[in-house]
């Protein structure tokens, strides 16, 4: 029985390792499977230049989702992130999300927000939506775009597309039915559940609704769908791969569903095999599309690592003190009060 117990205990902890070493086994077996032995070749043996000169346009990737964040802080509670933080907490974020595969990211950046300046979790859970679906929109409109201009056969891509084209409308539908079963069932831990969800939609709501932000987010998110295009471009340029502009743009696509929809630390592996896989149903080299993501992977890491983990420590450091402040102050509290 002890032994079952400890088990049990340990079990939770081994998960993130597992799902790594399935991300890693997911990269060797696309590479593999799908990428050619001059690929392969590339891959081993990439360039530190690729590397290098790679970093510039990723920093500035990072700083507009930082900018997408600030704009929304700005417009919907009036606070202001500085220039350091728009570029390190998107950084910090990537770095958690190796940590914790599931919303690894989403969940340090509220707790970010939480201690920094005071957002309470709903209201930075409402943004985190926000931004969520403004990029689904996006990534569902080029790839419609996409569908249509290849003149691939895989009725998939243009579903999943469109899917993600009405994501704000279906997500008005989903409140609509959400509050009206809310206002139909007992007072149950449901309820209160329910009530805490309508609370982020009914932010949300606001959210969408207003225009001037909204067009300001989705001009952001061309921006930053822009530069991870010219980011890849480097990539290719340096490894000299042959590649059209269009499948650039749907590998960026891929990355850029990868920051939303994580299943693996990091996304190891599904980012790749995705990558690879959507470049084939349009006609295009798989191997390309799983070259050019793990080459994007190793350029992030070499950033993502040494800033998230320096991060994480001061902030470590600031919960800490807070923490130890907050327990004092109320014993003193207590001992005036007596």
């Amino acid at each position: 029985m002890q032994s079952n117990s400890r088990q049990r205990t340990l079990s939770p902890n081994l998960k993130p390792y597992f799902s790594l070493l399935l991300g890693i086994l997911v990269i060797g077996a696309s590479i593999g499977l799908l990428a050619s032995s001059d690929q392969l070749h590339l891959i081993v043996n990439a360039k530190w230049s690729i590397i290098a000169v790679s970093i510039i346009p990723m920093l500035c990737i990072y700083y507009l989702s930082g900018l997408q964040l600030a704009k929304c802080l700005k417009y919907s509670i009036n606070i202001d992130l500085s220039h350091s933080e728009m570029l390190i907490l998107p950084i910090t974020m990537n770095f958690w999300s190796f940590i914790i595969p599931i919303k690894g990211g989403l969940f340090y950046s509220l707790i970010y927000l939480k201690v920094r300046h005071g957002i309470q979790i709903a209201s930075g859970m409402s943004i985190s939506l926000y931004i969520y679906f403004i990029s689904l929109t996006l990534c569902g409109q080029l790839g419609i775009y996409i569908y249509l201009t290849s003149n691939t056969q895989n009725i998939w891509m243009l579903i999943i597309s469109s899917l993600f084209t009405l994501s704000v409308p279906l997500c008005f539908i989903l409140f609509f039915f959400l509050k009206q079963g809310a206002l139909n069932i007992k007072e149950t831990a449901l309820v209160y559940l329910s009530r805490k969800f309508l609370t982020q939609m009914d932010s949300l709501v606001i959210l969408i609704n207003n225009v001037r932000l909204s067009i300001y987010l989705f001009a952001l998110n061309i921006a930053h769908l822009v530069m991870m295009v010219i980011w890849y471009y480097v990539i290719v340029q340096i490894s000299d791969i042959n590649i059209s502009l269009i499948y650039l743009v749907l590998v960026a696509l891929v990355s850029k569903l990868s920051l939303i929809f994580k299943f693996t630390p990091g996304n190891i592996g599904v980012e790749q095999a995705i990558a690879g896989l959507a470049l084939g149903a349009v006609g295009g080299d798989p191997g390309t599309g799983i070259l050019i993501s793990t080459t994007a992977l190793v350029t992030s890491l070499a950033v993502i690592l040494p800033i998230g983990i320096i991060h994480s420590c001061i902030f470590s450091k600031e919960i800490s003190r807070k923490l130890i402040d907050t327990i004092l102050h109320n014993k003193a509290s207590r001992i005036n009060r007596g």
